[in-house]
């Protein structure tokens, strides 16, 4: 019988070592930056209501970007919605790295960039702070801001000098409603900015898998010819929509958050964050974690810090206790 041996697999794929998400399972997940705020039950209760079950033998017939055209400030034709942003980090990957190409972003980074430089068989640079990145010579640099997992953000100057150089340059925006600053009005002065904006984690809609590109009309295009068809579900679409007719609560859900957030980074005496989460790295990271854990409280234990999502307040209190139970910080 043949083996996998006998097929043609891209090099480049055998060599890379595959992006896995988080492997814990139950208890509270302070792990994955998931909106624990909302939706509300009000909002699922209304959802119910207009998701037809029988559409599902149906491809997607309804289309979200007009509306979030009036979201954004912008043209629907500066608009590709796609299933989550990680469909859209590939393709614009796939439209423009090549083999032996150069890709750049920050350090520490959201680990999915190394896997998807790996896929087109280019090389992963990187810079400890946004500046450094303006040194680099790279086929597409990706600025996460607010960064994941750390929760910097770039500054409107240094993206800029950034975009001057004419290289692609995607601004990953996931937890942007949670920071102090978009860049989505850049879009309309640079042809080689692309801003991904996602709908899990302010918007609560993780499990649908749905986000969406902000970017020049041509580029749009450009993307859009690499997009598989149909890749954003009608159920997810549905959602959204709903969701940015709620939008003042989905504002008041992300307010709790950030005043969460900022409570716990005074309290532990760290650097405020811009996304849903806290970042730090104490030299007993290792014990906080496994304290937590017998909580049945999940974080996330990266080599350079932990990372805890922003819960409830009622879950705060009792990480706040837990972490600052464990001595030194």
């Amino acid at each position: 019988m043949p083996s996998i041996n006998c097929m043609k697999i891209r090099e480049e794929i055998l060599k890379m070592s595959p992006y896995v998400p988080s492997q814990l399972s139950g208890g509270i997940r302070l792990d994955t930056n998931e909106n624990l705020i909302f939706p509300n039950q009000s909002f699922l209760t209304e959802l119910k209501k207009r998701i037809d079950l029988d559409t599902i033998r149906l491809y997607p017939r309804k289309d979200a970007r007009e509306k979030l055209a009036e979201h954004f400030e912008c043209d629907s034709t500066n608009i590709l919605i796609t299933n989550g942003c990680a469909e859209l980090l590939d393709l614009v990957a796939k439209c423009i790295l090549q083999k032996g190409d150069t890709m750049a972003c920050i350090t520490p980074y959201y680990l999915l960039y190394k896997t998807i430089a790996d896929c087109y068989g280019a090389e992963l640079k990187t810079a400890s702070n946004f500046e450094g990145l303006i040194g680099i010579e790279a086929d597409l640099y990706i600025v996460s801001s607010p960064n994941n997992p750390t929760g910097e953000i770039i500054s409107n100057q240094t993206l800029e000098n950034l975009l001057q150089n004419g290289k692609a340059v995607i601004v990953d925006e996931a937890y942007a409603e949670f920071g102090k600053e978009s860049f989505i009005h850049l879009v309309s002065k640079y042809d080689n900015l692309i801003i991904t904006r996602s709908f899990s984690k302010a918007f609560g809609l993780a499990g649908l898998r749905i986000g969406a590109a902000i970017a020049n009309e041509n580029l749009i295009n450009v993307i859009s010819k690499a997009k598989i068809a149909w890749s954003v579900n009608s159920i997810a679409i549905e959602a959204l929509l709903l969701a940015l007719e709620r939008y003042d609560e989905i504002k008041e859900a992300n307010k709790i958050i950030q005043t969460e957030r900022e409570r716990m980074a005074k309290a532990l005496g760290i650097p405020q964050s811009h996304g849903n989460f806290i970042f730090f790295n104490p030299p007993n990271k290792d014990e906080i974690a496994k304290a937590l854990q017998k909580k049945e409280i999940l974080i996330r234990n990266f080599d350079y810090g932990i990372r805890i999502t922003v819960g409830k307040p009622e879950i705060n209190n009792i990480v706040l206790e837990t972490v600052l139970n464990s001595n030194p910080l």
